[in-house]
């Protein structure tokens, strides 16, 4: 089951990837998951997105998986409206380190990493043994629903994730779109 909602691709097919390690690991209680909702999801055009995204991702992925990427703004933005967020964030310290589709960085200096659509189980291991606190993945499942829905995975002493509600979501709506206009008014 945790292969097909991780490894699932938005046409149905799965991705190759190895969840046998995060299993095991979730079966020992080394890791823990909790499903995420933020109840709220922005009508935003492909437009709206490109403008939302600075155009930075647009030629490297699909117009779902950006779609799925301002979601992960919105959903870090409404979790830790105090950090600060960065787009592909180096998680690991490797050479060629792994990266994150959006990173959070807290108040305290922790690091939380957030996934968009198919995510290698092996991918989220490693980030929890690095030093990441948190790993939140939205799937390409969730664009069905009338709401941003995840999974956060996380070592088990760490502290369970708030509830959102619709006015997190507004909030961070507000938020994204005034960040992006004053950094495209500095630019201009």
């Amino acid at each position: 089951m945790l292969a097909s909602v991780l490894h699932r691709q938005l046409p149905g097919n799965m991705r190759n990837g190895d969840c046998r390690g995060l299993s095991q690991s979730l079966h020992d209680g080394r890791i823990v998951v909790e499903d995420i909702a933020l109840p709220y999801l922005p009508k935003i055009s492909d437009q709206e997105i490109d403008r939302l995204l600075l155009i930075s991702q647009r030629g490297r992925h699909s117009p779902s998986h950006r779609r799925l990427i301002v979601h992960l703004h919105l959903l870090a933005i409404a979790l830790m409206p105090d950090s600060v967020i960065y787009p592909e964030v180096a998680v690991t310290e490797d050479r060629y380190p792994l990266r994150c589709d959006v990173g959070a960085w807290s108040v305290h200096g922790t690091l939380n990493a957030f996934e968009a659509g198919a995510t290698n189980g092996a991918r989220i291991t490693e980030m929890l043994n690095g030093r990441v606190m948190r790993v939140i993945v939205i799937p390409y499942a969730s664009l069905s629903y009338p709401m941003i829905l995840g999974y956060a995975f996380s070592n088990p002493d760490n502290p369970p994730l708030p509830m959102l509600s619709g006015t997190d979501g507004r909030r961070a709506m507000a938020t994204l779109t005034e960040q992006i206009t004053s950094t495209l008014s500095i630019a201009a």
